[in-house]
């Protein structure tokens, strides 16, 4: 007997002997009754794969669209029309949402069916739950591009997210960003850079993290850094990719891993860009270069031993190793907080915010001022200060 699967599964059914099926009703026959198809599978994945395999090449006026499970239609709409637009990382957040946020609220009603009343529940629901500001917007977003599309295939009667009121973001608790002070920065580096009797690097990566301090670049783009990259006549490094981990989407077997490494492009258009070397910053990429030789041209600076990129969550591991040894002044020390400290520094130095901003790679400039206001707020303190010495 076929028992139903939780909400949000849609029509999707597993029978007794292990087999999923997936229905859609595709109009009506002769006596008035619902005319349902059905896909079978081994599993849910493959029945449902085939439901929308058969819905995007069948004529929308063939299908009662509305009365399809919103969570099968948004994941065909999503999969069809922002597969090719959004880049893998963003891609995978916005299917986390979809899947885990949008999908358990209101992904079990037919999508005729769904009001305003519905969306602004889930709204307020996911604020009652402490997500973020963001994350608000992001399932808005999305909403509000599958609803708009549905528009057009005549499959709803209204977009149901333009009567959303959606709440101030500033209801919303600001994460305090981690900058290092000078002791630290100095504790840190000499536990980075700290070596064994034998003369063996204690952190592999220990001097590329110092690079990272001095550089400010995000970890995604200094792991994609190759030594061909490196100007030394200049003294500059050019930015140009960025390391990410993506779902594998093509993984055919279990012994595949889940999460693959792609290479993509920076962050942000503005993330493209000469980042100039200081003195420090030099002299740590010497020192790594030392250490992960040989440093072929077309090879990474945080090479493995074995010549791959080094992986994420090893630099993690050694930021966390090193902060609790050098014994920091602050808590929950990570790879962002010395790009945050790297601003810190430039701000104490009198540089301008759009210097800053250009260094660091940041879309806007009001990025940058809204993410270090404090210290921005700090600096005015320090300036008007001046006065009283002359």
């Amino acid at each position: 007997m076929a028992t139903r699967r939780s909400n949000g599964d849609g029509s999707v059914t597993k029978a007794s002997d292990g087999r999923w099926t997936a229905r859609i009703q595709i109009g009506k026959n002769p006596n008035g009754s619902p005319k349902i198809k059905a896909f079978y599978g081994k599993n849910k994945a493959e029945a449902t794969k085939k439901m929308r395999e058969y819905l995007l090449h069948t004529n929308p006026n063939d299908v009662d669209v509305s009365k399809e499970i919103f969570g099968d239609y948004l994941l065909r709409w999503f999969e069809l029309y922002k597969s090719r637009s959004l880049k893998p990382t963003t891609y995978d957040r916005n299917d986390g949402i979809i899947r885990n946020q949008i999908i358990p609220a209101v992904g079990g009603f037919q999508i005729g069916n769904i009001s305003v009343d519905h969306i602004q529940q889930f709204i307020n629901q996911l604020q009652d739950e402490g997500y973020s500001h963001s994350t608000l917007n992001k399932a808005k977003q999305l909403l509000d591009g599958c609803f708009k599309y549905a528009l057009t295939k005549q499959a709803v009667k209204f977009n149901p997210v333009v009567g959303i009121e959606m709440p101030s973001s500033e209801l919303f608790e600001k994460k305090d960003i981690v900058i290092l002070g000078e002791d630290d920065i100095n504790r840190f580096v000499q536990m980075a850079t700290s070596i064994y009797p034998s003369g063996a690097p204690v952190y592999r990566y220990g001097w590329g993290l110092v690079f990272i301090l001095y550089t400010g670049l995000r970890l995604g783009e200094a792991l994609g850094v190759k030594w061909s990259d490196i100007d030394y006549a200049e003294k500059l490094i050019k930015v140009k990719s960025n390391v990410v981990v993506i779902k594998n989407r093509n993984k055919t077997k279990e012994t595949e891993p889940n999460f693959i490494v792609n290479i993509s492009s920076t962050k942000t258009k503005k993330g493209t860009r000469d980042v100039y070397l200081s003195h420090t910053a030099l002299q740590a990429l010497s020192e790594l270069k030392n250490i992960v030789s040989p440093a072929k041209e077309n090879s990474y600076i945080f090479a493995t031993s074995t010549g791959k990129i080094a992986g994420k969550r090893n630099m993690y591991r050694a930021v966390e190793s090193i902060a609790e040894r050098a014994e920091l002044s602050i808590e929950h020390c990570n790879v962002h907080a010395l790009r945050h400290t790297f601003a810190s520094m430039l701000f104490r130095k009198g540089v301008d915010i759009k210097t800053i901003s250009a260094l660091l790679g940041h879309s806007k400039v009001e990025f940058t001022y809204n993410t270090y206001v404090h210290l921005i707020e700090e600096q005015k303190h320090s300036a008007v200060s001046l006065l009283d010495t002359l």
